[in-house]
């Protein structure tokens, strides 16, 4: 399971659906990887408060593009029975993401940092040549055979303004039938209530947290 928290911040900054198709996206993975019943979570925030994390627990005043904060070591160790091991959290900065890739290959860079987040929290590290060319294989290979979960998801509802939309194409029809025309109401998008402050907890992971 995945869970995805969006701050306001990094909200106005998404593509539609790209919350979405990320959640679609880790959990074909976590299938790939063998561990469908593993759990993580993904927040998707502003350089402010990724900086303050990377400063809090790094010891680096900057942001970057995403920290990965593991729970435990996973090397060859299946999940257990029932509802699946917590990995950890990836905390992905959209700000930074959007200066580095623009606005038309934020989605796809959305998705790589994910893939990246998730192997660390797998225990893959790239402070060495070898680890880190291993590292970059699976990221690869995931991106490669996750893409098809990408294009094959249901489309998601149409809601708010999207309906409007289609029922004003279809009262314009009527009336051009010469059926009579009813007025068509206005449309909002609604937004839950964002979650409360969040922050990670350690494990004892010796590269915990990680830094891309």
């Amino acid at each position: 399971m995945i869970d995805i928290l969006v701050r306001p911040e990094a909200r106005r900054l998404l593509p539609p659906g790209a919350r979405r198709r990320l959640g679609v996206r880790l959990r074909a993975a976590l299938r790939v990887l063998g561990r469908p019943r593993a759990q993580a979570t993904l927040l998707l925030a502003c350089d402010q408060e990724v900086r303050a994390l990377n400063r809090d627990f790094r010891q680096l005043d900057r942001a970057t593009d995403v920290l990965s904060f593991p729970q435990l070591e996973l090397a060859g160790v299946p999940d257990p029975a029932g509802a699946g091991v917590f990995l950890g959290d990836i905390v992905i900065s959209v700000e930074t993401a959007r200066r580095r890739s623009g606005r038309s290959r934020l989605p796809g860079e959305l998705a790589r940092l994910a893939i990246h987040g998730l192997c660390h929290l797998l225990g893959h590290d790239h402070h060495r040549p070898g680890p880190a060319e291993k590292m970059r294989r699976l990221e690869l290979d995931l991106m490669r055979r996750t893409r098809q979960a990408i294009r094959n998801r249901p489309p998601a509802k149409a809601k708010g303004k999207a309906k409007v939309k289609v029922k004003a194409e279809a009262e314009g029809r009527a009336s051009r039938r010469g059926r009579p025309r009813p007025m068509a109401g206005r449309g909002r998008y609604r937004t839950r209530a964002q979650p409360g402050a969040w922050a990670p907890t350690r494990a004892g992971c010796p590269w915990w947290p990680c830094l891309r």
